[in-house]
């Protein structure tokens, strides 16, 4: 029951803002963007908490108090579901993230994907010519410019199992090739036991997200540098799922009251 009641308020939710973005951008194209990324983090905080409080799914951001995050960066993370783009804007409330998602998530969403065109992200056609690709990686990556901080998954594509994937350096170098920025590496967990929206359905009750800042690298002054960085996060987040599953392991049961705002 309380599932169906969490799918019930997601969709009313999605369906009345579409209707919001729809009008607001009809009468106000100018300055819609900033207002797009306001209306994304409020949308993920209220549904994040609504799935705390019916469903039993809370979220643990963790970051060193000796990790102090620049204002333009470029996130590294592992890949597991649909969640991990609502996750990231959750854990990053004073940054604006930029991503490059499938072409999918653009079309058919109620808000979500007028959210992603309206906001700048990048679309990325899996099917397209890599030329169109490394044109929508730089676009992404020039808004950074502009204090925007773009989001690379490695792997390329989710996890289904939660296993980490091999990371392809291509759009990485892309990216910062572009605009050289500081880099952070970010681990994600718990998003491959619902993976799709099928999933989301079936499975999402009574287990933990989290997500943890691993490291913060400087600027890359070479190819090389950003070789280094990718490997190096590579083994940072492939050692903090490690740690997560045996925590898990020990102890099992999702501990309540966990839902922490990131300061």
């Amino acid at each position: 029951m309380k599932k169906i009641l969490l799918a019930l308020i997601t969709l009313f939710t999605f369906l009345f803002w579409d209707v919001v973005v729809r009008i607001r951008h009809l009468f106000n194209r100018r300055n819609i963007e900033p207002w797009i990324d306001l209306l994304f983090h409020r949308i993920c905080n209220l549904l994040f908490s609504f799935t705390s409080a019916l469903v039993n799914v809370h979220i643990h951001f963790e970051q060193n108090k000796e990790i102090n995050l620049p204002k333009t960066f470029l996130i590294i993370a592992n890949h597991q579901s649909i969640q991990d783009i609502p996750l990231l804007i959750w854990s990053f409330p004073k940054h604006d993230l930029r991503f490059s998602a499938k072409d999918s998530l653009f079309r058919g969403i109620p808000t979500v994907s007028l959210m992603l065109r309206l906001g700048g992200h990048g679309r990325i056609d899996r099917k397209g010519n890599i030329s169109e690709t490394m044109k929508t990686l730089t676009r992404v990556a020039e808004k950074s410019r502009n204090g925007y901080c773009p989001v690379i998954f490695p792997e390329g594509t989710r996890s289904k199992d939660g296993n980490l994937g091999v990371f392809h350096h291509g759009a990485v170098r892309k990216m910062l090739s572009t605009n050289s920025i500081p880099v952070i590496s970010v681990a994600i967990e718990g998003g491959w036991r619902v993976g799709d929206v099928k999933g989301l359905l079936n499975n999402m009750s009574d287990f933990d997200f989290h997500v943890k800042v691993l490291h913060v690298y400087d600027a890359p002054a070479s190819k090389n540098d950003v070789q280094k960085i990718i490997e190096d996060s590579q083994k940072r987040i492939a050692g903090q799922l490690e740690i997560w599953r045996e925590e898990d392991r020990l102890n099992p049961k999702t501990k309540k009251g966990c839902h922490i705002r990131p300061n």
